[in-house]
């Protein structure tokens, strides 16, 4: 199954996040046990708690760039996809805020 997403460059998170209405029923199959962000305590840009109830594997296209990530499932995510710092450190060469890219590896 693929489904695309518009998602959010957060330089302010750690991990990736994603709604869980957006994974299929049976996600919960596919979790990756004992991930470490699952034990880590959330916040939202408000300093809220975030709840959290697991960690997928999922795939990712940015145009030709393909790779495999982690997302930590939020039940009511204000956004539907959160890219975060991880993801910029282990894909990308940097941004560019003059041009307002994300220069990948």
């Amino acid at each position: 199954m693929v489904l695309f997403y518009e998602a959010v460059l957060d330089t302010g998170a750690g991990p990736n996040f994603i709604r869980e209405n957006l994974l299929p029923r049976n996600w919960r199959d596919f979790r990756v046990p004992d991930y470490d962000h699952v034990n880590h305590r959330v916040v939202d840009a408000s300093n809220h708690a975030l709840h959290t109830i697991g960690v997928v594997r999922l795939y990712v296209q940015l145009g030709a760039f393909e790779v495999y990530a982690y997302f930590v499932v939020v039940p009511n995510l204000s956004v539907p996809v959160i890219l975060g710092n991880h993801f910029i450190r282990q894909h990308s060469r940097g941004l560019d805020y003059d041009l307002d890219l994300l220069l990948l590896k």
